[in-house]
């Protein structure tokens, strides 16, 4: 008897990026960092600066999906479309189609798709989760979107980007629940973010919840090279186990290659505004991984 899985044939496979690009209006907790007076945020040219190097990596990287999270306005307006110009950096994002959902303070997550990779699936409504009490102020988008000139019986895909509230089980699995729930049944899905949270549970009580809430619906974590963090201690400081940002997939897609971390500030504790050319404009890394689904 033949194996049905002999059968299946493997669609071409696209990018995925999740970062936590570091919002303005939350740099007032780093003004040792950016050198500014106590609870001053950064000053404008440090933001434009950083929201340059961070477009610039951006177009480096070239993803077919970017999930972002800690997005403000200052760095992609709310009403911003590329064929409009310039963001406010003065770079340009062409080819890319937002979806976001911003808090009352005017900050939160987005996924941009890659006109040329990917378009919204519109019979599935998209989810632009606010950012309430119920899920620790912090918002999230759920998009189903099809590869760009796929068949029709290749289903789409469940694109998900989260920022879950440090220290705060209840929330974080509140949110969780939220967009897994809005996830079309049967899609592949790819879910990503900043969970403020590492795998060995730091802060405590909060991994085991994430994790069984995930694997429910059969995503799995794609794990991250051993002693690379993923962002910079609450002190700006280079640590091997602050690992808090994550990828997940279901067995429909799968990893074509492994997964990439980028390039953390290590000198000082200036993080994003030392003098340094060692990093792409943040306190958090990027994470780049290609997906190969099967049909």
């Amino acid at each position: 008897m033949e194996n049905p899985s002999d059968d299946k044939v493997a669609t071409s496979p696209f990018v995925v990026v999740c970062w936590n690009v570091l919002a303005h209006i939350h740099t007032h907790h780093n003004a040792a960092g950016h050198g500014g007076e106590a609870k001053t945020l950064e000053a404008q040219t440090q933001r434009t600066a950083r929201h340059v190097r961070i477009v610039h990596a951006l177009q480096r990287l070239a993803p077919d999906i970017v999930l972002l999270q800690e997005v403000d306005t200052t760095f992609i307006p709310l009403d911003w479309q590329p064929n409009q110009g310039p963001l406010p950096c003065g770079e340009r994002l062409d080819g890319y189609t937002p979806f976001r959902s911003y808090s009352d303070r005017g900050d939160g997550c987005a996924v941009l798709l890659r006109d040329a990779a990917f378009v919204r699936d519109r019979e599935i409504e998209t989810l632009y989760l606010p950012a309430s009490r119920q899920f620790g102020h912090k918002a999230a988008v759920v998009v189903h979107a099809r590869r760009t000139g796929a068949s029709a019986p290749e289903p789409p895909i469940a694109i998900v980007c989260v920022h879950l509230k440090w220290g705060k089980p209840a929330q974080q699995q509140a949110l969780l629940r939220a967009v897994t729930e809005h996830m079309r049944a049967g899609c592949p899905a790819v879910l990503g973010g900043d969970f403020n949270t590492s795998v060995e549970d730091d802060p405590p009580g909060c991994w085991g919840g994430i994790s069984e809430v995930l694997r429910s619906c059969g995503l799995e974590r794609v794990a991250t090279p051993a002693g690379v963090p993923t962002g910079l201690d609450s002190s700006l400081r280079w640590n091997a186990s602050h690992v808090i940002d994550h990828l997940y997939a279901t067995p429909a897609l799968e990893p074509a290659g492994d997964i990439e971390v980028g390039p953390l500030p290590r000198e000082g504790a200036q993080g994003p505004w030392g003098a340094a050319e060692d990093h792409d404009g943040s306190d958090h890394a990027w994470l780049r991984l290609s997906l190969r689904g099967q049909r």
